[in-house]
């Protein structure tokens, strides 16, 4: 898609205007009767996750590939210090169910995994962040392209 600067362009303006900033000069913002809460979240987006940046590059990729995974850096103490982008055309969703319809195998596993099948890691669903574009039931659990 980037070889044609039509759908570049578009997917360019569909990012930019999907993130732009609001009347407090935030991107995301939080809303909590608690102090504590509105804290935690806001340094999560801005100085953890840095909405600012990623944000437009993870709405672009989501438009162009119909999804896009990140996995959630995290420590001990401190909980998500950061976020690594994935590729996306080596990630899958394993969800309960829709595998089953997929394959006809039985598992007693009703937890979503992803599973990076470039490494062969499988992750846990809190260690992923999927974005999707959901549109066409024929493509679950997966998003479709703009």
């Amino acid at each position: 898609m980037e070889f044609y600067p039509e759908i570049a362009a578009a997917l360019d303006v569909l990012s930019e205007e999907s993130t732009t900033l609001g009347g407090k000069g935030r991107m995301v913002n939080v809303f909590s009767n608690s102090k504590r809460v509105k804290m935690i979240l806001e340094d999560l987006f801005e100085n953890r996750l840095h909405v600012h940046t990623n944000l437009p590059m993870w709405t672009r990729n989501t438009c162009k590939y119909g999804e896009n995974f990140l996995l959630l850096q995290t420590a001990e103490k401190a909980g998500v210090i950061g976020v690594k982008q994935m590729p996306n055309f080596e990630m899958e969703r394993h969800e309960m169910g829709i595998q089953e319809l997929l394959t006809g195998n039985k598992t007693d596993n009703n937890e979503t995994t992803f599973h990076w099948r470039g490494k062969d890691i499988t992750f846990k669903s809190w260690q992923i962040i999927h974005f999707r574009l959901l549109g066409d039931d024929r493509k679950l659990p997966y998003g479709t392209s703009i």
